[in-house]
């Protein structure tokens, strides 16, 4: 059974422009890319190949997440 005792922790930091800055869009929003690599913590929990639930945290609430997330080797990067 699947468990906490399954679970990983992968730390990242972006450090984004605000959209109060000048150039922003009316509405507030920007868009960005971010690419996070997971396949050493695949590896480090034997799930490599294997169906995998991954989140993402913002660490502020006033992030969205507006777009799908593309999931990909890191191969193919």
């Amino acid at each position: 059974m699947v468990g906490p005792q399954h679970s990983e922790y992968a730390g990242s930091f972006v450090s984004v422009a605000s959209s109060k800055e000048k150039g922003a869009g009316s509405a507030g929003t920007l868009e960005g890319k971010v690419t996070l690599v997971i396949d050493d913590v695949l590896a480090d929990i034997s799930a490599s190949g294997d169906t995998i639930d991954v989140v993402i945290v913002p660490r502020t609430g006033d992030i969205k997440i507006n777009l799908p997330l593309r999931i990909q080797n890191e191969d193919f990067c």
